[in-house]
């Protein structure tokens, strides 16, 4: 009902028809317990009613829809009937003029329509209150409703919603300018006045001139965008130059091209000196400006038509656009050399090296800035020389050469600097602050940022700001302080949403979820990389695309989801190959191989590995390389091939001493290790921790000082040093803490318990376990709720606390069969067995141990059958069943040998041992001794002493 142009030109129909129709067709939506349909119905009826004039109907049917939509909680129909209720007492009200009613329900209507994101329903409402402020005599809210119904009716194309937002914009601004004529508006551009005069028009020369009332309409519409709208006070960047737009539209439509160009080549002051075009990308209107070159396209010189080329280039560049932006700028490239202007033809080389660069082939993009800076060199233009060399160094950060790219922006910046170019200053000195992130020397990253940072507030560059905030977030996402990475990330996403600046809105999304992932806040972090991945499709910006979705495949990663892990990969993996993004490839195939170990398919991981190797040396990614490397170092390891991971892994250590890679230098010392401890070659493990943990430390990169802790506290308890694997549970848990991870949190507690009770300290066992289990609590974990309290109960059952033991296991038992988790409670039940044992109810024992091994039979395990056999056997024994004892140790025996475990069997045997002693069948005693002794000797077992003496009383 606010389209009231296009209602004026509709044929007149017959109300009554309608209504009578949609009175028939409610009863049968209701009959279908339609709902959703039988409001939309109402609503219409209520239309009908509305248009017939029957406001009193129309009031009741919108009432109605109201409720029945807020039942059902359909936000969309709600706001909907709140729209149209407040046109209802619009009409009601006019005769007292207060619209207290309808206000009241055009703002709820407001509120719901911002909740959903509506635009449709905001853009609506907003021209609704504009014109009824307008009424009231308020126009500042007026001005400021109309201006943002304005913004959004554009965006949807909606000419009727914009045309009424406009007429009201026009009326309230020229109220306030009556009713307050020395308000003040702080420009960021010249008057209109001096633009007017500028292009040679104003309102006394225009009535002078013999021209159809068309086209007298269109230049008065010019007169009155630049000197009539006034924006109001706080208004958006796009807002305060809203005139200019409109009058450079109006312009358009004239064909006067040149007039058009000289408005929106306006010059902005007091401070800055760009150009109004370019100032709309520095605020992220990348859309205004496609719409304005694209008016250009064909109409102008050979000169003007190869810098419009540009433009178009480097605005599609700007939202992720790459192939269009080299379409433009290899057309403005051959117009600049057909007319040998070699500054314009630089600035096409420079737009071709930063799409080509974008899009991973960096040695087609280091050819291009190159040919840039020769230009420049032999025009002798210091800002474009200081432009090419830090473009050159992004080049170069991109591929790995950081030492390269240092060089390249150090020369940059002091060039800039010398020459007062702070916008060229502010970007080799955030491509110096990536170089330094990337070298892990988190420190000198923050430093360089921070300058960059300063240069962008002090030019108002808002895009260079939230740009730069965001690589803030990004050094504290390295180092692991995440909590501070989101306040940055969130910093970076609200100047994205303030300049409607999209891109940017999408980086930030991505970024805030993976620090969420990194917290384990995964429902966060997918719905942060949702929304990015959704920001980025609607732009169209594939490369963005792909990036989201590898996102999305980490944080799919970390939550164990392989299968989901794998599909966004392969998704992200043909995004990179559809756009020829080698190094979004590269990227795509490494995070599958993780993926694909992580399932045990090792041969596809080693594959996913190699391809991402072979790509990464093409396109001269060194970075990449020792990812590559590392990751098949990985596979590897978890295919037991120990001497290839080690190969791997000394392959990528080396790539990343060459290239300075401190941060993979640590993280594949941590992998080295790894592979060192499952090789029992502990001395070498705990050397590469060591080496990995000094690294983590002088770079400030927290999240791997507590993951190598975490790695060398597990190492020391393997090798019976208890004390120090303390030691470094307690450093690790300080990290973890300060960090906010309660998943490590809660493992390191469980370490610290593990490690008391070796030491025989159960007080501080109990402690720690009880902590660890709070924590496990609090995220909602299960699984290792079940384990811990396992882990509590087996300590009790160490000190004799037998009731309190067998208290624990039921606990864990209880919450096993809850999630369905068989191996726990095949665990829970042996162990509660095995309190039984020690309490000497060994028929309670049997009834447990019984549980256990058919637990252990119905799903397979068996390790564990062949434990709950010896087990069961052990019980039947003290109860002198025998041959039933026997049998079952025989079995667990066979089991034992089938699969390969000589631990169990050295205790099998030694088991049988004793029974045959207590049966007095003295000579397969000592035979089975024997063995358990032999098997015990080779493996360095306590065993061992139990079977010495066991003999000795045999030999007796």
């Amino acid at each position: 009902m606010s389209d009231f142009a296009e209602n004026n030109q509709q044929i007149p129909r017959d109300d009554s028809q309608e209504i009578e129709s949609l009175q028939r067709d409610l009863p049968l939506t209701k009959e279908i317990q339609d709902t959703e349909r039988e409001i939309r119905r109402i609503i219409k009826l209520g239309s009908n009613y509305y248009s017939a004039n029957n406001y009193e109907q129309a009031l009741k049917c919108y009432q109605e829809s109201f409720s029945k939509a807020k039942e059902i909680g359909n936000r969309q129909l709600e706001a909907l009937s709140l729209l149209s209720l407040g046109w209802v007492y619009q009409r009601l009200e006019t005769e007292s003029g207060k619209f207290e009613q309808m206000l009241k329900c055009h703002h709820q209507c407001l509120a719901i329509a911002e909740e959903i994101s509506d635009s449709w329903l905001l853009a609506s409402v907003q021209v609704s209150l504009g014109r009824t402020y307008h009424i009231l005599g308020d126009y500042q809210k007026a001005i400021s409703y109309s201006q943002q119904s304005l913004a959004i009716s554009q965006q949807l194309h909606a000419p009727s919603l914009e045309e009424g937002a406009c007429e009201t914009l026009k009326m309230a601004a020229e109220a306030l300018e009556k009713q307050q004529p020395t308000v003040e508006y702080q420009d960021v551009i010249p008057s209109g006045e001096l633009v007017l005069s500028q292009i040679g028009l104003d309102a006394t020369s225009l009535k002078l001139r013999k021209i159809s009332p068309q086209l007298r309409a269109q230049y008065q519409a010019v007169i009155n965008w630049l000197t009539k709208y006034k924006p109001v006070q706080d208004a958006s960047n796009l807002e305060k130059i809203r005139g200019y737009l409109e009058a450079c539209y109006h312009l358009f439509q004239l064909q006067a091209w040149e007039d058009a160009i000289a408005v929106f080549s306006t010059r902005l002051n007091p401070t800055v000196n760009q150009e109004l075009h370019a100032k709309l990308g520095t605020w992220g209107y990348y859309r205004e400006q496609i719409e304005l070159y694209s008016q250009l396209l064909g109409k102008l010189d050979p000169r003007m038509e190869a810098i419009t080329q540009n433009n178009l280039g480097g605005a599609h560049f700007s939202i992720g656009r790459y192939d269009l932006a080299i379409e433009y700028h290899q057309k403005s490239l051959v117009i600049t050399r057909e007319l040998s202007n070699q500054a314009l033809e630089a600035d096409a080389l420079r737009g071709l090296g930063l799409a080509y660069g974008a899009k991973g082939d960096f040695d087609t993009g280091i050819s291009y800035h190159k040919q840039h800076l020769a230009i420049m060199e032999e025009l002798g233009e210091c800002a474009g020389i200081a432009l090419a060399l830090s473009s050159l160094g992004d080049c170069y950060n991109s591929q790995g050469q950081y030492q390269k790219a240092i060089e390249f922006c150090l020369q940059s910046a002091k060039i800039a600097r010398e020459v007062g170019e702070q916008t060229v200053e502010g970007a080799a000195l955030g491509n110096l602050g990536n170089a330094y992130l990337y070298l892990g020397e988190y420190q000198k990253a923050i430093e360089y940022y921070q300058q960059d940072l300063d240069i962008a507030r002090e030019l108002d560059n808002r895009i260079a700001e939230a740009t730069t905030l965001g690589n803030l977030g990004n050094v504290h996402l390295s180092t692991g302080e995440y909590n501070q990475a989101i306040d940055f990330c969130n910093q970076h996403l609200n100047i994205a949403r303030e300049i409607g600046d999209r891109q940017g809105e999408l980086m930030a999304l991505g970024n805030l979820g993976n620090a969420y992932s990194f917290l384990a806040d995964y429902q966060q972090a997918i719905k942060f990389s949702q929304q990015s991945l959704s920001i980025a499709m609607e732009i169209g910006d594939r490369t963005r695309v792909g990036w989201t979705l590898a996102l999305l495949c980490m944080t799919y990663l970390a939550l164990h989801d392989y299968n989901q892990a794998i599909e966004l990969c392969q998704q992200s993996l043909a995004v990179a190959k559809e756009i020829g993004d080698r190094s979004g490839e590269g990227t795509a195939l490494i995070y599958l191989s993780i993926a694909y170990y992580s399932l045990g398919e090792y041969q596809e991981a080693i594959n996913c590995s190699q391809q991402s190797l072979v790509i990464a040396k093409e396109i001269g990614n060194r970075t990449t390389q020792a990812a590559a490397l590392g990751s098949l170092g990985v596979s590897y390891y978890f295919l037991g091939d120990f001497t290839q991971a080690i190969d791997y892994q000394m392959q990528s250590l080396g790539i990343a001493k060459q290239i300075g890679e401190r941060a993979i230098q640590g993280k594949v010392l941590d992998n080295m290790g790894l592979v060192y401890h499952a090789l029992a070659e502990y001395d070498k493990a705990i050397e590469c921790f060591g080496q990995s943990l000094t690294i983590a430390r002088v770079i400030g990169d927290w999240a791997t000082e507590g993951i190598v802790l975490g790695n060398l506290g597990k190492t020391y308890y393997t090798v019976n040093a208890y004390s120090q694997a303390t030691e470094c549970y307690q450093q690790s848990l300080i990290v973890a803490q300060k960090l906010g991870h309660l998943q490590k949190e809660r493992a390191l507690l469980g370490g610290l318990g593990a490690a008391y009770d070796c030491l025989g300290d159960y007080d501080n066992a109990i402690k720690f376990y009880h902590q660890s289990l709070v924590v496990a609590q609090k995220i909602g974990d299960y699984q290792k709720q079940a384990v811990t309290l396992r882990l509590l109960g087996l300590v009790h059952d160490s000190i004799g606390e037998y009731s309190q033991a067998i208290s624990f296991f039921e606990q864990c038992l209880a919450i096993a069969r809850k999630i369905n988790d068989f191996e726990e409670m095949g665990r829970a039940t042996g162990n509660i067995g095995s309190t039984y044992y020690s309490s000497k109810d060994y028929q309670k024992a049997i009834e447990y141990h019984k549980q256990h091994l058919n637990i252990a039979l119905e799903t397979a395990d068996r390790v564990a059958e062949a434990a709950a056999l010896s087990n069961l056997a052990n019980s039947l024994s003290e109860l002198e069943h025998y041959p039933e004892a026997l049998e079952n140790l025989h079995i667990a025996l066979e089991i034992s040998r089938e699969i390969g475990e000589p631990y169990n069997e050295a205790v099998i045997l030694y088991n049988l041992a004793e029974l045959y002693y207590e049966m007095e069948n003295l000579d397969l005693a000592l035979e089975n001794c024997e063995q358990a002794f032999v098997i015990a000797n080779a493996l360095g077992i306590s065993l061992l002493q139990d079977c010495q003496e066991l003999k000795a009383k045999l030999r007796i």
